[in-house]
């Protein structure tokens, strides 16, 4: 969650499919939705003025973080399932436009704020998953995998690395 200049409330919605109560927890939830890489993620504004909710990006792999700029120009957004960071423009000529502002990461990046001097601070909060990484490739492959025991889904290493990008 982030909040613009003028009052808009920016979030970020992980997964439109897989919600927590229904899949056994937020840890399996959200290891269902990386490991189908179904885009089932989003960005949402809330204008409280008008009291109007609007999605403003959607089809992200696991939207789970987001920074609003200073001057309300753009968004960055952390796309874990996709191990990257968005940028998307909010005013100007680019108004509209998404770019990839950082791409092919380490580890599942989990939330970005908004630091000082235009440094935006990201946390990885476990290294990249081969399995996942090679059945993404695989649909079919996944919807059985999520059919079986947890004992046989991918674990995900837990760690927590934070580092720093510049815009």
């Amino acid at each position: 969650v982030d909040i613009s200049r003028d009052g808009k409330i920016c979030f970020s919605d992980a997964s439109t499919k897989f919600g927590a109560l229904e899949f056994g927890g937020t840890y399996e939830a959200s290891l269902l939705d990386i490991m189908e890489h179904g885009g089932h993620g989003r960005i949402l504004i809330c204008d409280q003025k008008v009291k109007s909710t609007t999605i403003l990006v959607d089809e992200l792999n696991f939207a789970n973080g987001v920074a609003v700029e200073d001057r309300g120009r753009f968004i960055l957004i952390a796309e874990t399932g996709s191990y990257r960071i968005i940028k998307h423009w909010l005013q100007g000529d680019r108004k509209g436009l998404r770019e990839i502002l950082v791409k092919n990461l380490p580890g599942f990046p989990n939330n970005i704020v908004c630091g000082q001097n235009g440094r935006y601070w990201v946390g990885l909060v476990a290294p990249r998953s081969f399995m996942i990484d090679a059945l993404s490739q695989f649909p079919w492959v996944i919807e059985i995998i999520q059919r079986l025991p947890s004992i046989f889904t991918p674990n995900i290493k837990k760690y927590s690395h934070v580092f720093s990008i510049v815009e």
